[in-house]
């Protein structure tokens, strides 16, 4: 086990203590005063980045708790990567270590005299994407052959396949697309999320949307484009008995799921799916795309909304 999930484990260790000794403390006062101490009202809310790179800056307010009676609401906050030192103030100042990657909590609770308190937690994902930081055994180094987009400086990593030249890494258009969880911190990890006219023109100048016979040209086979690769030391794709994960095509594809524009959880299936547009049009409304499951040892096609489902891209020339 990681040094980072014992920490974030040891922080509810702490705050699950806190919370029963709040407990017994309770119970003993509604003994003697025969009542209970009611909670606050609303609930904590803060927004924070869901990944953000080392060294990230920003600022996290509180809001949302109320007193019934209309008395004073404060707010104190634990951070898991400052080792557990409390904060008391409405607005929190995010500064993020600068030589580590990992997942870090950010708890915010509103106390009031004469109340339980609430509480809100969320999560900070501190990611490099430096090649071999956050991704690691991508089955890609510095010396494979690679290009720069003169759009925005991307690099991508190529591989020749029947002809013809694939990016090995997802397409990352700044100008285009989304980023997962509208986080601009993984734009160049899992690249961009694009719906099917996007997708049709975001490649590079040269370069193009593939068809599904092309993608099929590449291996029927899932574990021939997965690449058994590591996120933040977490194993992307799951081991599966029927699924062999060899990377003999070089495509080295991660499990970047897909997303539904407009959603309540926009993004879903990381870990479990990649998803790539073809240029094949279905017809007005619809459109191909290719998909890989953890638990299939098959690549699929599916048929996707061209407006509000959102896939990775793949260039070839």
């Amino acid at each position: 086990m990681s040094n980072m999930n014992l920490k974030v484990k040891r922080v509810f260790k702490i705050l699950f203590a806190v919370a029963i000794a709040s407990a017994f403390i309770v119970g003993c006062k509604k003994d003697k005063d025969t009542e209970s101490i009611p909670y606050l009202h609303g609930s904590v809310r803060f927004k924070c980045p869901t990944h953000v790179r080392p060294g990230y800056t920003g600022t996290a307010t509180a809001s949302g708790a109320i007193a019934p009676d209309g008395s004073k609401v404060n707010y104190y906050w634990v951070a898991t990567w400052r080792k557990y030192i409390y904060d008391t103030t409405a607005v929190y100042d995010i500064i993020m270590p600068k030589d580590t990657v990992g997942t870090f909590s950010l708890s915010c609770y509103a106390y009031a005299k004469g109340y339980n308190n609430i509480s809100s937690t969320q999560y900070i994902v501190i990611v490099d994407d430096n090649l071999g930081k956050t991704i690691t055994k991508s089955d890609i180094s510095e010396t494979d052959d690679h290009f720069t987009d003169p759009r925005d400086g991307t690099v991508y990593y190529t591989t020749e396949a029947n002809g013809l030249t694939w990016m090995r890494n997802n397409l990352a258009y700044k100008d285009s697309g989304v980023p997962f969880k509208d986080a601009e911190a993984m734009r160049k990890i899992y690249g961009h999320y694009y719906n099917w006219n996007e997708a049709s023109s975001a490649c590079p100048e040269g370069w193009r949307l593939p068809t599904a016979a092309e993608w099929e040209g590449l291996s029927e086979d899932a574990g021939a484009l997965m690449v058994d690769a590591y996120f933040n030391g977490e194993r992307m794709w799951e081991y599966w008995p029927a699924v062999k994960i060899t990377n003999s095509t070089k495509m080295s594809v991660l499990p970047c799921g897909y997303a539904i524009a407009a959603s309540y959880n926009a993004f879903k299936g990381e870990f479990d799916y990649a998803t790539f547009w073809t240029s094949d049009s279905v017809d007005e409304d619809y459109a191909t795309y290719k998909y890989i499951h953890v638990k299939q040892p098959k690549v699929y096609s599916a048929k996707g909304d061209k407006n509000s489902f959102l896939a990775s891209v793949r260039c070839v020339k």
